[in-house]
């Protein structure tokens, strides 16, 4: 019982830091985005 509740616990901990990973590139690829759409609309008005 404790050997499945560990291999489940490491599966979970797995799991949960690959969603944080992804969370972290979403929010740097908007981040990204964001300032090169800000650049874009200085550039523009120059």
């Amino acid at each position: 019982m404790i050997c499945c509740w560990r291999s489940n616990y490491n599966i979970r901990l797995r799991a949960i830091s690959i969603y944080l990973v992804a969370e972290n590139l979403v929010l740097w690829a908007r981040s990204e985005l964001i300032g090169y759409a800000v650049n874009l609309l200085q550039a523009g008005a120059e």
